[in-house]
């Protein structure tokens, strides 16, 4: 609608009538603040419920780590647990080897006062046994740290994972309360209407 102004300070509605069929066509869509609130609200709904879906998957796959390294870690305090004295030594059994390759453990060890990092493969031959036989206490011990710190981790995951889950229900739970509002708000107006006419 354009508005004019004339000389005498009075006001003319230019394309008033424009103006009234935009509000008739507008009025036959229905209300568009409710149906657009609702949808979009939904839409929200939507993704946090994938936000939540993808977020149960990682927590699954890091539970299931978090076990399995454990898992592994006993086995090797299980090698240590049948040392009778100090200078035995105990293989590494090939199942291990495998996992902490294929899950990419590294292990970290003393080196000069510094922390140095590598794959099992290149510690067992910085150690001198690159086929993981007649290890001693200590170098289990150290495979073993290696194994739980990967489990501590993993679980450390699950634990955030909870955290930003619980976060992502909360804002769930907003949209829900906002569409019952409004859907509550809708039904009342609807009502009132319904109403008048009578």
């Amino acid at each position: 609608m354009t508005v004019n102004t004339d000389y005498h300070g009075g006001v003319n509605h230019v394309g008033a009538n424009g103006y009234d069929n935009n509000l008739d066509r507008m009025a036959g869509q229905g209300d568009s603040i409710m149906s657009d609130g609702i949808s979009v609200l939904y839409q929200f709904m939507t993704l946090f419920t994938d936000l939540a879906q993808g977020k149960y998957d990682q927590m699954k796959a890091k539970a299931d780590r978090a076990r399995n390294s454990q898992q592994v870690a006993n086995q090797i305090d299980a090698i240590i647990a049948k040392f009778k004295k100090a200078g035995d030594k105990g293989d590494l059994p090939p199942e291990v080897l495998k996992y902490l390759r294929d899950h990419n453990i590294n292990i970290t060890v003393q080196d000069d006062g510094k922390n140095a990092t590598s794959d099992i493969d290149q510690y067992l031959k910085s150690i001198g046994h690159p086929d993981g036989k007649g290890l001693d206490k200590g170098e289990l011990d150290v495979i073993k740290g290696a194994l739980e710190t990967d489990s501590g981790r993993s679980s450390d995951f699950v634990t955030q994972a909870q955290l930003q889950i619980q976060k992502t229900m909360q804002s769930y739970n907003v949209c829900v309360s906002l569409i019952n509002s409004m859907q509550t708000l809708l039904a009342e107006m609807n009502k009132s209407i319904a109403q008048n006419i009578r």
